[in-house]
């Protein structure tokens, strides 16, 4: 793995811990809001981008509130 491949797969990897927190967060509390859906859809579009620098996945599956 170079230099480039390294940082893109921790960068995944941070942007993954940071969806998990968020989902922890909707299921910890009864919260209506379209703020952190709003946030879990960018950093899922985000987790996205990377996988496909990384791995060659062309996944086109959006994200919507």
């Amino acid at each position: 793995m170079n230099k480039q491949e390294s940082e893109l797969f921790d960068e995944l990897m941070a942007v993954e811990q940071e969806l998990l927190d968020c989902v922890d967060n909707l299921i910890s509390v009864k919260w209506d809001s379209n703020t952190i859906k709003l946030e879990i859809q960018e950093l899922m579009k985000h987790r996205n981008q990377l996988q496909k620098e990384l791995f060659g996945i062309d996944d086109n599956r959006e994200f919507r509130v």
